[in-house]
């Protein structure tokens, strides 16, 4: 089984800060509404009780929430014999809670669907990501060409990536999947390529406010 934190201790200031922010906002209105009735010092006793009440509470429910039980049910999916053949791979779960490995020399990718017990946890859908080296004079033209429907699904080309989405998303074969990936690659001379040259060479024209996760 990957072992991957459920709790990311680097998330816990993102839960804080709004926190704070609200915990402050209504402290001193708290503290405004009570000059009315009382006095000042006591006045300010209650919005600091406000202040750090609304403070602890949202940080506790929302890293409850957000990094103990919802993450704890995807890591518990991701562990699932849905996913055996990429675990047999070696491929291993990021932090971010996606499949990162290497297959017959290629990075790739697979963002996993969430979705347990009829709740919902994010995309519907497996989308199986495969970094390449492509000329940069003729990428968009190449690219645009080979973009369309065709086995083992949907594909995507930009950006010295290619994104794939299965045709079969209840019980996707990923062994079949990542094996017609690569021959696709290969087959129009599409090279194995490391992220960190991946990130030199194409993130600078990367389309603006797409999504690529950490490493």
């Amino acid at each position: 089984m990957n072992k991957v934190p459920v709790i990311r201790k680097e998330k816990i200031v993102s839960y804080l800060t709004p926190s704070l922010l609200w915990g402050t906002i209504l402290g001193v209105v708290s503290f405004l509404i009570a000059l009315i009735d009382v006095y000042a010092v006591d006045a300010l006793w209650t919005g600091l009780g406000v202040c750090l009440s609304v403070t602890v509470l949202y940080t506790a429910v929302g890293l409850f929430y957000e990094e103990y039980y919802k993450r704890r049910q995807i890591i518990k999916r991701l562990n699932s014999d849905r996913y055996s053949f990429l675990r047999e791979q070696q491929f291993s779960i990021h932090s971010e809670l996606i499949f990162i490995g290497t297959y017959k020399d290629y990075l790739i990718w697979v963002t996993p669907k969430y979705e347990d017990e009829g709740v919902k946890f994010g995309d519907k859908l497996d989308v199986i990501t495969a970094f390449y080296y492509i000329d940069s004079e003729h990428r968009e033209k190449k690219e645009e060409q080979l973009t369309g429907r065709g086995f083992p699904g949907r594909l995507f080309f930009y950006c010295a990536q290619v994104c794939c989405m299965p045709t079969d998303l209840d019980n996707p074969n990923f062994q079949e999947d990542l094996d017609r990936l690569v021959d696709i690659l290969k087959q129009e001379n599409l090279a194995p390529i490391s992220y960190e040259a991946w990130e030199k060479l194409y993130l600078p024209s990367f389309p603006k406010g797409e999504p690529i996760s950490d490493r």
